[in-house]
């Protein structure tokens, strides 16, 4: 992985474009699009026939042709254009003449949208939003941020966007999430990676000691069980309750943009929880908790879980958290972002 030092210290999981051996060919087909047509004129009959000095030149101006692609294929992102996969496809195939012209255009890409997610949470009227974006544009935080597209297939994941928190790693999945879901979604996945009760739980739930006792059913005695049911707590910890508490800081971010920037309702939050900007505090954290409660997936049929007795202790633990009188505890970093209490990244 290459640091990417800019204003926002955010590393990128991607390859820096290199010139080196070019296989050279015709532009044919590829002249459907101006700039791709351009790019790659620049780099066959215009390269072979430069001096030094200027094959230079054409490696910088190439780079800036790609940043200037990669901005026009966010503002047609932006505005919703139709067949917008197809095109940039189709842009992909001329530019794989030269692999390291797709490693940049997404590199490039990523930067686009980094910034202008950023931008857009530095300039929001809510406090909550503009500590949030003061925190990662610190510099004081490595984080690795993808974004898969229409330009680099997705086949781990299905989903609009995730954190992979053993990495530090973020990713946006522009085929499946839309203009307005877009700052959301990295929101929600930022309020992972500042999640310190999650952190704190992995230790727990990575804990070899308890896994051998786990695989070893002769050593269940009592000690034993409430090691195990530490365990499991650390496990809804870093699981159930962590995407409780990253949805909670969603709708409560949500909740402020719609009432202070008057952005109009986002229908994927809606849908999940209806007007969110009327709810008061305490009500907002019931219904995101009812919300996911009804929603989550245990996964009681997968190893080590489908043991009977790990089976029947989560489950327990689920029931005893459905039907408490009190609502667990948001994460101390995500309740007081204002006040500066989040910790820096060891």
């Amino acid at each position: 992985m290459t640091r990417f030092s800019t204003l926002y210290q955010i590393t990128f999981s991607l390859l820096i474009l290199t010139f080196s051996s070019f296989s050279f060919g015709g532009v044919d087909s590829c002249s459907a699009d101006p700039m791709t047509e351009k790019i790659l004129t620049k780099l066959t009959a215009e390269y072979d026939n430069a001096d030094v000095p200027r094959r230079f030149q054409i490696q910088s101006e190439v780079t800036q042709d790609l940043d200037a692609l990669a901005e026009s294929v966010f503002n047609l992102f932006l505005n919703k254009t139709p067949n917008l996969s197809a095109w940039t496809k189709n842009i992909q195939g001329c530019l794989n003449r030269f692999p390291s012209l797709n490693n940049k255009l997404v590199y490039s890409l990523n930067r686009k949208i980094s910034n202008w997610l950023f931008t857009k949470m530095q300039n929001s009227h809510s406090a909550k939003m503009r500590a949030l974006a003061k925190i990662f544009t610190s510099g004081s935080r490595n984080l690795k941020f993808n974004t898969f597209s229409w330009l680099q297939q997705n086949e781990f994941f299905q989903e609009k966007g995730g954190y992979q928190f053993f990495q530090n790693w973020i990713f946006l999945d522009l085929e499946r999430v839309s203009p307005e879901e877009l700052l959301f979604v990295f929101v929600h996945e930022l309020a992972h990676e500042l999640d310190t009760t999650l952190k704190s739980n992995l230790d727990i739930f990575n804990n070899y000691k308890v896994t051998e006792i786990i695989y070893s059913t002769q050593n269940l005695t009592p000690a034993n069980l409430d090691r195990i049911d530490h365990w499991l707590q650390a496990s809804l910890q870093i699981h159930f309750l962590a995407e409780w508490r990253a949805w909670l800081f969603t709708y409560e971010i949500y909740r402020d943009l719609i009432n202070l920037d008057h952005i109009p309702p986002v229908d994927w939050l809606e849908k999940k929880i209806p007007d969110v900007a009327k709810l008061p505090a305490e009500l907002l954290t019931s219904k995101v908790f009812n919300f996911l409660d009804k929603k989550f997936y245990d996964p009681t049929n997968e190893y080590p879980f489908d043991i009977p007795i790990l089976k029947e202790r989560l489950l327990s633990l689920r029931e005893t958290l459905r039907n408490s009188q009190t609502l667990p505890q948001q994460d101390p970093c995500l309740a007081n972002l204002t006040q500066n209490t989040c910790p820096s990244e060891k």
